[in-house]
């Protein structure tokens, strides 16, 4: 069973804090800018039926995935959190959610390195959580 550690909390709270804080991806469409509708998917590629669409099956997804986390971390399964953030980290980069990509990345890299720290002192999932709930805000509010 892979070893869950209390002891990296600072130095992941330290990189998790920068690497959000900094401007880490110029690849993907950022869902998180202030001008959507300067996002690709609006102007050129999807109607606004597709774009909601996309939208419900992208909240439906992370839904399930994020239950999917906080049951791996119940079970203390470190393998299938790693399966399940690369998951999570995947949609996030699909829709451009640059936030919630960057911060799944970030935990996926601790739970394949076993350096995971402890849920109840850290609050990594509430993060996710909270993450994804900005991102369904901007989502609803543009793609009515």
């Amino acid at each position: 069973m892979p070893n869950i550690t209390n002891h990296n909390e600072t130095s992941m709270t330290e990189a998790m804090d920068q690497t959000l804080s900094n401007n880490t991806s110029n690849i993907l469409p950022k869902l998180d800018l202030d001008d959507l509708e300067a996002h690709p998917l609006v102007n050129d590629t999807l109607s606004k039926d597709e774009l909601i669409e996309m939208r419900e099956i992208f909240f439906n997804s992370c839904q399930k995935i994020i239950g999917d986390i906080e049951r791996d971390w119940d079970e203390k399964n470190l393998n299938k959190i790693t399966i399940d953030t690369h998951a999570l980290k995947g949609l996030a980069s699909n829709v451009g959610a640059e936030r919630l990509f960057v911060y799944t990345s970030i935990i996926n890299a601790y739970a394949k390195a076993n350096q995971l720290v402890s849920e109840v002192e850290f609050g990594w999932i509430d993060k996710i959580k909270q993450l994804f709930d900005d991102t369904r805000v901007r989502m609803e509010a543009f793609y009515l």
